[in-house]
């Protein structure tokens, strides 16, 4: 019989064969559809068991659920999400945009879940890109982290990193933890990164990464923020450093390997009276930031023809506004090799409202 069941314990029912068991359980069989309050199943073959609302499925199948997407050949699953079992297939975290390829995959929905023989990548052929292996995932709902085991990442169908262990986040949520690696390739060779987020306060964080490039070296970048003053202002600190790079000393070897850059953004008031503006990056030499592109930072592009290196210092008396300000630059064309600036640049500006007549007058 071709029909539709609908509305028994919530359940909205599709198949192309059907039939109920003596112990009131479903055999679904062909282009099954099952439509629960808390997700929907797609699948070649199913078995409701509506005593203990588990459902198990064969021949593939689809499992949407809120923050999960399951696709695997067999398995089984508790619609109150207490526990699921799948067996060869792929399961995608919404909350993280991560797609992860597991032999085996058993759990609970609502605490842990535990994947087997686990592989990650984002290329078409992994043979001829990167892959991530892991002998097993855990993926903890309740404090939203997760933590591989014995992993193993290749590049172009070799291995070039293991590592015993890697803790990190399964959510967007702001909370401390690893984030997920950095991994490409280029002409560089392998760049590697794993970032640390820690959580300072309710308004300040940190972001710390160990980085490496195949052929210029180890180094580290970060990024620290914080949210201050009654107006909330942020201040934000982004910096590159690498100790050595292989690759600069061979071409220039009469100048200093250690390459660095950062920036500092900031802005400082004390109730509208008087504030201070900050605006300052600087790098060690007019190419790292053509060399070396921060990956959680950002400096300056790598287009960018300079940095800006820019403070003031202003105040307002009554109608009266007074601004000092040094401006200056560092090139990054390598064809300059002096920036510029001007100092000091003094600034006054009056505004006298008159009712129908206004008075400006601007001094620098």
């Amino acid at each position: 019989y071709l029909g539709v069941v609908d509305d028994i314990e919530s359940l909205d029912i599709k198949s192309d064969k059907f039939e109920v068991t003596d112990n009131e359980a479903l055999i679904l069989n062909g282009n099954v559809v099952l439509d629960f309050p808390d997700g929907i199943l797609r699948a070649g073959k199913a078995r409701v068991d509506r005593k203990n609302g588990l459902v198990n499925f064969k021949k593939e199948g689809d499992l949407f659920l809120e923050n999960y997407f399951f696709r695997a050949k067999e398995g089984f699953f508790s619609r109150d999400g207490r526990s699921i079992e799948l067996y060869h297939g792929e399961a995608f975290l919404n909350d993280r945009n991560i797609v992860l390829t597991f032999d085996e995959l058993k759990g609970s929905l609502e605490n842990k879940i535990l994947l087997k023989q686990v592989s990650m990548t984002s290329c078409a052929d992994p043979e001829e890109g990167w892959q991530f292996f892991a002998e097993s995932i855990e993926l903890n709902d309740q404090s939203k982290r997760g933590n591989a085991k014995k992993v193993r990442i290749n590049v172009l169908d070799r291995t070039i990193l293991k590592l015993p262990y890697i803790p990190f986040a399964t959510s967007s949520e702001r909370m401390t933890g690893f984030l997920e690696p950095s991994l490409s390739y280029s002409s560089d060779g392998l760049d590697f990164m794993i970032p640390y987020f820690k959580v300072i306060s309710d308004k300040s964080d940190i972001t710390i990464a160990a980085r490496n490039i195949s052929e210029r070296g180890l180094g580290f970048e970060g990024n620290f923020r914080k949210i201050h003053d009654e107006t909330n202002n942020l201040s934000n600190i982004d910096f590159i450093y690498f100790n050595e790079d292989k690759e600069y000393k061979d071409l220039y070897p009469n100048q200093s390997n250690k390459r660095w850059a950062y920036s500092f953004k900031n802005s400082y008031g004390i109730k509208n009276k008087f504030w201070i503006d900050i605006d300052w990056a600087r790098a060690s030499d007019s190419l790292i930031l053509r060399d070396i592109p921060g990956d959680i930072t950002y400096i300056g592009n790598q287009r960018a023809q300079n940095l800006k290196q820019n403070i003031s210092f202003n105040g307002a008396i009554g109608d009266l506004k007074i601004k000092v300000k040094h401006q200056g630059f560092q090139t990054l064309n390598p064809i300059l090799t002096n920036g510029y600036k001007k100092m000091p640049s003094l600034e006054f500006e009056y505004v006298k409202n008159l009712k129908k007549f206004a008075i400006y007058e601007r001094l620098n």
